[in-house]
């Protein structure tokens, strides 16, 4: 699928970066990289932050990091194209609302609700924070979100209900146990059918 990129367009060297997030093969990410030509990119900031990433890549330690700074660039391109996204959200989010206990008209309803108002306030939202973790919404409410903020982009970790579940989380999370690399595959959340954001 990726043998050969030489001569590829600005387009199609994006659409193959954003492809990458979901590879886990470092050294074959990284032969894919080399193959692309910064002076493909138009924009100053995009090329200078490709070439940042072609810099960096030797650097990480993880595939977290790497794919953070391709998140990192995909960010910058966005930005030049006027590219508005809601935020991101885990593959461990989006495997929790397969579950009958999630997958429901009510708990859809109820879950898009509070994602659009953390979209709409972000920090201002109402949260308290467990270690690495926002958490919304606060009080009494039994649906709740694990989120936090990098680079002014909101990624939505995990959803849970007020249950035991939720305490082991809280209590992993304080303790570290848990931490945001624990989360991966990011996509876009407004590109999450059942949460059908774009409509909301």
């Amino acid at each position: 699928m990726f043998s050969n990129h030489m001569g590829f367009k600005e387009e199609d060297a994006v659409k193959t970066i954003r492809d990458l997030l979901n590879y886990n093969d470092m050294s074959k990410i990284r032969v894919i990289l080399n193959s692309i030509v910064p002076n493909i990119f138009s924009n100053s900031d995009v090329k200078s932050k490709f070439k940042e990433v072609l810099v960096n890549m030797y650097n990480a330690e993880d595939l977290g990091y790497l794919k953070e700074l391709l998140n990192d660039f995909l960010r910058i391109y966005n930005q030049y194209k006027g590219v508005f996204h809601f935020g991101l959200c885990s593959e461990e989010f989006r495997n929790k609302f397969k579950r009958s206990d999630f997958n429901n008209p009510f708990e859809l309803n109820r879950f898009r609700e509070i994602i659009a108002r953390i979209i709409e306030h972000g920090k201002d939202y109402q949260k308290e924070t467990i270690g690495e973790f926002f958490i919304s919404p606060r009080g009494e409410e039994r649906h709740r979100i694990a989120w936090f903020v990098k680079d002014n982009m909101v990624y939505f970790c995990e959803p849970f209900h007020h249950d035991r579940e939720y305490e082991n989380f809280c209590d992993n999370a304080s303790k570290r146990r848990i931490l945001k690399g624990n989360y991966h595959k990011w996509n876009y959340v407004e590109e999450f059918m059942p949460l059908n954001l774009k409509a909301a």
